[in-house]
């Protein structure tokens, strides 16, 4: 079993993760989706030019989803 790269998977993650909580704070219900699967792609792509591991791609793209998923949560309980 291999080892995470952590350092590589926050690069990506957090900067992705990020843009969806600009993206589910200020835009309407659409483009938070749209900008959602952008962010994983960026994630996927910052990830996969420094680390080649399925691992850390998949790790990466699963917190920004994650955290997309935190932010739908908290709009429909009416927190955002």
């Amino acid at each position: 079993m291999s080892e995470h790269n952590w350092n590589v998977i926050f690069k990506g993650a957090i900067p992705a993760g990020v843009g969806v909580v600009l993206a589910f704070a200020n835009l309407t219900s659409n483009w938070r989706w749209i900008i959602t699967l952008l962010c994983m792609a960026a994630a996927y792509g910052i990830v996969s030019y420094s680390s080649k591991k399925k691992s850390d791609l998949f790790t990466a793209v699963a917190l920004v989803f994650v955290v997309a998923l935190a932010m739908h949560a908290l709009s429909r309980a009416g927190f955002i």
